[in-house]
C-alpha cells in the first residue's frame, strides 16, 4: 500500500510483530481474489452484469497493485511505491463507481475526486522527498476515499437499510483507522518508514484490510440482494407490458379491498378489452398486435392515478383497480381512457393502424370478493361489446 525501506530508523516507534504490514497486504490480496472468485456464484441479470464486471476488474487491479508492492525492489521508488499506490487508488475509484451504479446513485464529483487522487499518487515521487511524506500523502488520499465510500452508503436509497448502514459504518471505521497513521506520519521525523512504523501503522493497515473486506463482500451481498429483488419483480409482472400479472394483481386487490373495508371506502374495477384484436393479429401480425397492446398500456398509465393498479388479465384484456373510487368516478376515468385511446394511431411499416377499446365497470358491493366484483365488471364489458364496442358500460 505504501513505499518501504526495510532497515530504516524507527525514530522510537516499535513495530508490532504479531501482524506486520506485509502480512496484512498479503491477506488483503488473498481476500480480493476470493471475493472475485465468489462473484462467479452470483447470478448475473441485466441490472447487475455491468457493475459486476467493473467490480471484478477493480479487484484485479488492486491485486496487481498489492503484488507489485510486495515483489518489486524497494529501491525502485516509482515501481514500488507510486505505481502500486496509483493502482490501489484506481481500484477504489472503480469500486466506488460500481457501488454508485449498483445503488442507483450519481456521484460525478466523487469520481472526479478519485481521479485527482490517482494522479497525485502517480506523481507522489515528485511531490515528496521522504518516505514519511509519501506515507502522509498516501494515508490522506486513502482516508478520503474510505470516507467517500462511507458517504455513498449513507446516501443510498435502495437495498436493505441495515446492510447499507453496516457498510457505511465499516468504511467509516476504516477511514478513522487510516487517520491514526495520518496523525503518526504528520508528527514523525523524516526517517519515518513503512517497515518500522509504530502502533498507528498497524491500526491503519488492519482498518484498511477490514475496509476492503467490508467493501468486497458487502458489494456481493448487495448484488445478490438486487438480483433477488429483480427476480421477484419479474415474477410479478407480465413480460411484455410490465404490468402486474394475474396472480400479483389478485394479491394487491385483496389487500386494497381489506383496507377499503376497514376505512369504509368505495373500490371500483375496470376491465378493458381491445376491439377486433384478432383481426389486427391476423392481418398485420403479432408484432402489430403487441404494439397495440403496449399503446393501450401507455394510455392507461397516463390516465390512472398513482394509487391505482393495472394488470394484464389475459391476451388483450386488462384490469384496472381504482381504490377510493365510486361508480361515478370510475366512469369518468374509463371515459377518459376510452377517448384517449381512440384518438391515437400506431405506425406499422407503411401502414397507420387504429383501434378502440371497450370497458366494463363495477363497484364493489358490500363484502364482495375480488372475483365477484370482476365477474360483474366482465358482464358490463360483454354488454359494451354487444352494444357496438368502443364504449363504456356500467354494472350498477
Amino acid at each position: 500500500m505504501e513505499g518501504s525501506k526495510p532497515g530504516a530508523s524507527t525514530l522510537g516507534y516499535r513495530s508490532m510483530t504479531l501482524m506486520n504490514g506485509y502480512t496484512i497486504l498479503i491477506l488483503t490480496g488473498v481476500m480480493q481474489l476470493l471475493a472475485a472468485c465468489a462473484s462467479l456464484l452470483v447470478h448475473e441479470t441485466g441490472v447487475t452484469r455491468q457493475v459486476l464486471r467493473w467490480w471484478v476488474l477493480a479487484q484485479v487491479i488492486a491485486g496487481i497493485g498489492h503484488i507489485a508492492r510486495l515483489v518489486i525492489d524497494p529501491s525502485h521508488l516509482f515501481l514500488n511505491t507510486s505505481l502500486p499506490n496509483a493502482l490501489i487508488s484506481l481500484s477504489l475509484a472503480m469500486m466506488t463507481y460500481a457501488m454508485a451504479r449498483l445503488l442507483q446513485r450519481q456521484f460525478r464529483a466523487l469520481m472526479l475526486v478519485s481521479v485527482v487522487i490517482i494522479l497525485l499518487q502517480l506523481i507522489a515521487r515528485e511531490l515528496t522527498h521522504s518516505e514519511a511524506q509519501r506515507l502522509l500523502l498516501a494515508s490522506a488520499l486513502i482516508t478520503v476515499q474510505f470516507f467517500l465510500l462511507s458517504y455513498l452508503y449513507w446516501r443510498a436509497e435502495v437495498g436493505r437499510r441495515a446492510l447499507t448502514n453496516s457498510l457505511m459504518l465499516g468504511n467509516a471505521i476504516a477511514a478513522v483507522a487510516m487517520c491514526a497513521r495520518l496523525w503518526e506520519a504528520a508528527h514523525a521525523g523524516s526517517e519515518y518508514n513503512f517497515s518500522h512504523a509504530g502502533l498507528a501503522q498497524q491500526i491503519a493497515l488492519v482498518g484498511y484490510f477490514s475496509g476492503m473486506v467490508v467493501n468486497g463482500f458487502g458489494f456481493l451481498l448487495i448484488l445478490i440482494d438486487r438480483g433477488t429483488e429483480e427476480l421477484v419483480r419479474l415474477s410479478s409482472l407480465d413480460s411484455l407490458t410490465e404490468t402486474l400479472n394475474r396472480r400479483s394483481f389478485l394479491v394487491v386487490a385483496k389487500q386494497q379491498l381489506a383496507q377499503a373495508e376497514r376505512g369504509h371506502h368505495p373500490v371500483s374495477l375496470l376491465i378493458c378489452d381491445l376491439d377486433h384484436f384478432k383481426q389486427i393479429n391476423d392481418q398485420h401480425g403479432h408484432h402489430a398486435g403487441d404494439r397495440m397492446i403496449l399503446a393501450l398500456v401507455g394510455v392507461a398509465r397516463q390516465t390512472m392515478r398513482h394509487s391505482d393498479s393495472l394488470a394484464r388479465w389475459g391476451g388483450e384484456e386488462f384490469v384496472l383497480l381504482l381504490p377510493q373510487t365510486d361508480l361515478a368516478g370510475a366512469r369518468q376515468i374509463a371515459e377518459r381512457l376510452n377517448k384517449a385511446f381512440a384518438a391515437i394511431t400506431i405506425s406499422h411499416g407503411q401502414l397507420t393502424l387504429h383501434a378502440t377499446v371497450s370497458i366494463g365497470i363495477a363497484e364493489r358491493r358490500g363484502k364482495e370478493s375480488v372475483e365477484q366484483t370482476l365477474d360483474r365488471a366482465d358482464r358490463a364489458l360483454l354488454m359494451a361489446k354487444a352494444n357496438g364496442r368502443n364504449r363504456v358500460e356500467v354494472n350498477s
